[in-house]
């Protein structure tokens, strides 16, 4: 359940007043269930825009918790958020330096039994902040409690290339890139109790690449329920051509252009093209900013024939996805598994894939190489068919349980 009546500040859990914040909401009180903090983004409040998935998914994962567990989010200071189904939420750190001792300070506060990080690089404000709470967290300085941790991206060493580095606009040493991110997924797993990925692919990755202990990762795969909803007639679709969406954030790793492009040739003339792309308020670089906005432009500049919706709320969504024919990932590189075919498999929409997602979502027509022609073929390969099942994907409830599951282990619960 969402409140949007209040901005946080210090009396109701800002980032100065956390311990009067706790005191006051009772979370200090003797409690006989197991008491487990996430710590986490979540999605932003008004006028903020957030920039990550992580959040949203982890708003489906509270909403379907059971009362087994006295549960408690550390979020951001700019959520909306204050509950969520049985969830406290208490907006308590600011993206930038100050996060580490913010909820350090909150953690000696409530005792957790059990402390679940949400992991990805530049989700606490940049690469530094995250990597100073990810090591103080996993080094057992938190009431010594080592923690659950879920790894929300997952790069191969192989990967890490000087293109891979300038694409996410990182200093573009690959050697140090790959000690540095090998020292980080060993910390991580070394020091968690429980490490969590999305797909088996992650796992063997963090096993292979990394030398990680495999029987200390955990596969739950994003969930994906079903939704009975009649596909709506919106100024967005057309009978007789296809509406294409291409849906999330800005990022290195992921390539729109090409979809612009691809409108751009008009090899695929009677499409409608919807572009629901966020951008990442945390990057500041000019380059960035400048990508945004000629991203935009180009879009503009299709007429009729494209939408650009930039950033979109959350109950838009629905709407979004059943009014559209085919999702269209493309992404340059397998980071990460994709939460918008999980949307898109619970609203039965198509998906098209880049071949570095194969890893992912393996070989089939609607799979493309990084060029307009192949982006084409796979597009129509998809009209008209019954959208494939994507086995690595379960329900949100099942995903919810799972996680239960192993915070009653890392609590030593029988």
């Amino acid at each position: 359940m969402r409140t949007d009546d209040a901005q946080p500040s210090a009396e109701d859990g800002g980032p100065w007043g956390v311990q009067h914040s706790f005191a006051m909401r009772g979370i200090q009180s003797p409690d006989r269930s197991p008491r487990v903090v996430l710590i986490s983004p979540l999605p932003a409040g008004q006028g903020s825009e957030p920039e990550s998935g992580v959040g949203q998914y982890l708003v489906e994962i509270l909403e379907r918790l059971s009362d087994r567990f006295d549960v408690t989010v550390l979020a951001g200071v700019d959520t909306n958020y204050r509950r969520i189904g049985r969830a406290k939420v208490v907006p308590t750190w600011t993206p930038d330096s100050r996060c580490v001792y913010q909820i350090l300070r909150a953690l000696r506060s409530i005792r957790p039994d059990v402390i679940h990080l949400q992991h990805e690089f530049n989700l606490f404000g940049g690469l530094l902040p995250t990597a100073l709470l990810t090591g103080t967290i996993a080094a057992g300085r938190a009431l010594g409690r080592p923690p659950v941790t879920t790894i929300h991206g997952v790069i191969d060493k192989s990967a890490i290339t000087p293109a891979f580095l300038a694409r996410n606009d990182l200093p573009t040493w690959p050697l140090a890139a790959r000690a540095s991110l090998s020292l980080a997924y060993r910390i991580i797993t070394m020091a968690s109790s429980k490490v969590i990925v999305h797909h088996e692919h992650f796992q063997s990755v963090l096993r292979d690449s990394y030398g990680a202990d495999g029987t200390k990762i955990e596969v739950i795969p994003f969930g994906s329920d079903h939704q009975s909803v009649p596909r709506p007639t919106t100024t967005t679709r057309r009978s007789n051509g296809t509406t294409i969406l291409v849906f999330g954030f800005l990022a290195g790793y992921k390539m729109p252009e090409l979809v612009v492009q691809l409108a751009e040739e008009r090899l695929l003339p009677n499409a409608v093209f919807r572009f629901c792309v966020g951008r990442n308020p945390r990057v500041a670089s000019a380059e960035y900013v400048k990508r945004y906005s000629d991203l935009a432009d180009r879009v503009h500049a299709l007429g009729s024939r494209a939408i650009w919706s930039g950033y979109v709320p959350d109950d838009e969504l629905p709407d979004i996805f059943s009014s559209s024919d085919v999702v269209v990932l493309p992404y340059t590189d397998c980071l990460s598994g994709s939460a918008v075919a999980s949307l898109a498999e619970a609203h039965g929409v198509s998906v098209c894939y880049s071949r570095a997602l194969r890893p992912l979502f393996g070989t089939s027509s609607a799979e493309f190489e990084l060029n307009t022609r192949s982006l084409a073929c796979a597009i129509s390969a998809r009209q008209g068919r019954t959208p494939d099942q994507n086995a690595e994907l379960t329900t949100w409830a099942e995903s919810a349980e799972r996680n239960e599951s192993i915070w009653a282990e890392a609590a030593a619960i029988s």
